[in-house]
C-alpha cells in the first residue's frame, strides 16, 4: 500500500516516510550570504578613502574641534583636499573649484550659523570622476555671508538625506568642511 506525504504530495510504501528538511536549502542561503557580503566588503573597501590631488588650495579644510565643537584648521594641506571652494558672488548656485573623491559623494551647501553649520541650502551627488562642479541651492547665497561645504557618502538610494547621508570624516573621525565668503 502507498501513501502520500503531505506536506511533499510524494508517495512512499506504507511506513516508510523520508523525513524532509530546509537545512540545506538554509545552509545554500547563509553560505551565499556570506560570500556576498565578502564581495561587498571588499568591493565599499577598494572605493573608499580620499586619494591625494596636487594643484593649489584658495579655499580652507576644517574639521570639527571636538572640545569646542567649532571648526579648527585641520592638518590637511591644501593639496590634500578632498574639497576647495573659493569666495565667489552670491546667487543661486555655488561653484566648487575641486573635488577629489574616491567614490559618489554629496557636496552639502550649509549657512553659517554663529560659526557653524546651520540649515543645508542644497546637495548634489558627485562621481569620483567629477574634479569641479555646481551645487543648485533652496536660496541665493547672500553677500558678505560665510557658508559651509561639506561631503557626505550616499547610502545607495541616490537621494539624499541629511540623516541616513552621513558626513565624511576625516582621518580623526570629525566632518570635512570648506568654507567660503559671498561676494
Amino acid at each position: 500500500m502507498q501513501e502520500v506525504d503531505e506536506q511533499t504530495g510524494l508517495n512512499f510504501p506504507s511506513g516508510k516516510k523520508i523525513p524532509t528538511t530546509q537545512a540545506p536549502v538554509y545552509a545554500g542561503l547563509l553560505v551565499s550570504g556570506m560570500i556576498m557580503g565578502v564581495l561587498i566588503t571588499t568591493a565599499w573597501s577598494s572605493l573608499g578613502g580620499v586619494g591625494e590631488t596636487s594643484g593649489a588650495a584658495t579655499s580652507t579644510v576644517h574639521t570639527a574641534d571636538a572640545a569646542s565643537s567649532t571648526p579648527a584648521a585641520s592638518n590637511t594641506t591644501p593639496t590634500e583636499a578632498p574639497l576647495m571652494v573659493d569666495d565667489q558672488p552670491a546667487g543661486p548656485s555655488v561653484a566648487i573649484a575641486h573635488l577629489n573623491i574616491a567614490r559618489p559623494v554629496w557636496v552639502v551647501v550649509y549657512v553659517s550659523r554663529e560659526g557653524k553649520p546651520g540649515n543645508a541650502l542644497g546637495a548634489r551627488l558627485f562621481s569620483a570622476a567629477d574634479k569641479q562642479g555646481r551645487v543648485g541651492l533652496l536660496r541665493d547665497t547672500e553677500r558678505g555671508q560665510s557658508y559651509f561645504v561639506g561631503l557626505s557618502v550616499d547610502n545607495g538610494d541616490r537621494a539624499f538625506s541629511l540623516s541616513k547621508d552621513k558626513p565624511l570624516a576625516d582621518a580623526d573621525g570629525g566632518p570635512l568642511w570648506a568654507t567660503f565668503r559671498a561676494l
